[in-house]
């Protein structure tokens, strides 16, 4: 199986078909309205919280910063088996806190930079 990380605006519906038409290849798309809702999706169908997924770890990168992201992958998905989400640098989206929530994630952790996210007062500010 090939997976698509990205709507049609992002990865063409040609491109798509022309993988798919590969001998014994097929494909799943992950894509959202924006980066952040294909990271949601993308999340959500590898930590699967129906299927028994859970996750003792975290990780929130800024999602306008691409190397936070590239820096953090190894680490989350490579080391510790957890989630990465790429949320914007002033909020995280409600999807996102649900999911971590469903996960019973115990350790949250903030990648690179980020303007008004912080864990000091209120741990996450909500879109």
């Amino acid at each position: 199986m090939v997976a698509i990380a990205g709507g049609t605006g992002v990865v063409s519906t040609g491109l798509a078909a022309s993988i798919d038409a590969l001998p014994s290849v097929s494909i799943a798309r992950f894509g959202g309205a924006d980066r952040y809702a294909t990271s949601l999706a993308i999340n959500s169908a590898v930590w699967d919280v129906e299927a028994g997924s859970y996750s003792v770890y975290a990780f929130l990168t800024n999602g306008t910063k691409f190397p936070d992201a590239l820096s953090g992958a190894p680490l989350a998905g490579g080391l510790l088996g957890a989630p990465l989400y790429v949320v914007p640098p002033v909020c995280t989206p409600a999807g996102v806190l649900a999911h971590v929530e469903e996960l019973g994630v115990y350790w949250a952790f903030l990648l690179g930079y980020f303007s008004q996210l912080s864990f000091s007062g209120k741990p996450f500010q909500t879109c």
